[in-house]
């Protein structure tokens, strides 16, 4: 068990580190990269190809979760892989500083997807590490509203770094193309850094409960008994088919930004960030806390199914965003954005519920691996699929209810449908203890009746004070 002082201090670490690795994640992950590849001349299926990289690295996870079932360390791991991975960064940088010789203007954009490679297969390495630990650490009771605070931060501080790097792209970007690379090269050192800082910050962190390890576990009997748990298996099912619906999206809807909304605006990076980045953390951070605690309160499946409801139009909201009228798409992408900090830290908790020692005492970490490598076959598959649609409709022109209509808004409309289909794995999900979705639903809407009411009644009230005071007066 955790001494309260130590559990305290251990989770404050970890939440403050998680400050530096959000500067690393939002400078790595907004328009700067987008641009980094669009300045090498990046085909349209490359695009496909980056979307899917991060998910190949998935498939890693399997060998990661072997090794420490059967020999232990997940801090060592953790730590070692978390800082290679974030060095990885440095030699992005360095591409644009490489003589033409080594790395030809030409191919650089394969250099920089085999880099991203190497960098996304060691962050895979280290991510059942860090959940299985997570697990351990942070009392169950908590969880859903520890994470919605760490995350809060995090897009705190994604708020202050969005803004700063869409101004440097800006203003840079009226330079000759090498000097554009450089300059996003350098914020991708200073990413690199950042990153780096956040996981060597895990030396200090304490790794306990001891995790009970076996020795002639065997590769195949690690993974075959994650399939006997139903519920496990229908949530694998409901998060590969919702990642192949969005798994593309976020690299077409910069290119559909950055190509067709903004083309030409002098503020281009500074609105695609804006909207892409920004107002989401924003959204995000006004609803994390509640979804906190309706995973607390409710449970993960009606959580899961309440959000997933919300989010299936959120792709094809960005049909409607156009240069003069954007307000419409807009409001109704955020509209969905709003519920995605629900899906994310209900799946979370789900997956820390399965893999925590008091649940597995070993072989926890293998519903970690064998979640991820269906995940990561979804990410990848929707990478390749958006990049060949992207690729052989790159020129098509239609219209939609009057809007104009791009291959990025078929993709758009393509994710929309998938959302809704990912849905179905839901129904018939058993979780013990989770509210049904219809009670769920009536525990949402008697809170906000409930807290509009509050509302209403300390408006009167402040006023019935004020009029005693001016009486007095």
């Amino acid at each position: 068990m955790h001494a309260p002082g130590q559990l305290r201090s251990a989770l404050t670490f970890v939440t403050a580190a998680w400050g530096f690795g959000a500067v690393w994640m939002y400078i790595t992950t907004g328009a700067a990269l987008t641009q980094y590849a669009k300045s090498m001349n990046m085909s349209k299926f490359g695009f496909g190809l980056l979307a899917a990289l991060p998910f190949a690295g998935l498939l890693v996870q399997v060998y990661a979760s072997y090794l420490i079932e059967r020999y232990g360390n997940r801090k060592k791991l953790f730590i070692i892989a978390g800082t290679a991975h974030r060095a990885m960064w440095l030699l992005i940088a360095a591409i644009p500083w490489l003589p033409a010789g080594i790395a030809p203007p030409a191919q650089q954009w394969i250099y920089l997807l085999l880099f991203m490679a190497v960098s996304t297969f060691l962050a895979n390495l280290n991510g059942p590490a860090w959940l299985v630990w997570m697990a351990d650490l942070v009392p169950e009771r908590i969880r859903g509203r520890y994470f919605a605070r760490r995350g809060q931060l995090g897009r705190f501080v994604g708020v202050v770094t969005t803004l700063a790097i869409g101004f440097t792209l800006d203003r840079a970007s009226g330079g000759d193309s090498l000097f554009f690379q450089r300059v996003i090269s350098i914020g991708f050192i200073i990413a690199a850094i950042c990153g780096m800082v956040d996981i060597i910050a895990f030396r200090w962190v304490p790794d306990y409960p001891p995790r009970a390890v076996n020795h002639g576990m065997s590769f195949g009997s690690m993974i075959s008994r994650t399939f006997k748990n139903k519920t496990f298996v229908r949530f694998v099912a409901f998060n590969a088919t919702m990642t192949f619906a969005i798994a593309y999206v976020g690299q077409f809807a910069w290119l559909f930004l950055l190509e067709e909304v903004f083309v030409g605006d002098d503020w281009a990076n500074v609105k695609a960030n804006m909207m892409l980045v920004l107002i989401p953390i924003i959204v995000t951070m006004a609803t994390f806390g509640i979804w906190g605690r309706l995973v607390d309160r409710l449970g993960c499946r009606p959580v899961l199914l309440i959000a997933g409801v919300m989010v299936t139009h959120g792709a094809l909201a960005w049909v409607f965003v156009t240069k003069d009228d954007w307000w419409l798409g807009m409001i109704a992408a955020m509209s969905a954005t709003a519920a995605w900090p629900g899906i994310e830290l209900a799946s979370q908790n789900l997956i820390l519920g399965v893999s925590g020692s008091d649940q597995n005492q070993a072989g926890g970490s293998a519903f970690v691996a064998v979640h991820s490598f269906f995940i990561g076959i979804a990410g990848v598959a929707s990478g390749i699929f958006g990049g060949l649609v992207a690729q052989t409709l790159r020129d098509y022109r239609g219209e939609f209810l009057g809007y104009p209509l791009t291959y990025h808004g078929l993709l758009f409309a393509i994710s929309a449908g998938i959302r809704i289909a990912s849905l179905v794995w839901l129904i018939g999900m058993h979780e013990p203890e989770s509210y049904t979705a219809r009670a769920a639903l009536r525990y949402m809407a008697t809170n906000i009746y409930s807290n509009m009411q509050q509302a209403m009644f300390a408006s009167v009230r402040g006023l019935g004070r004020l009029r005693k005071k001016t009486l007095r007066f």
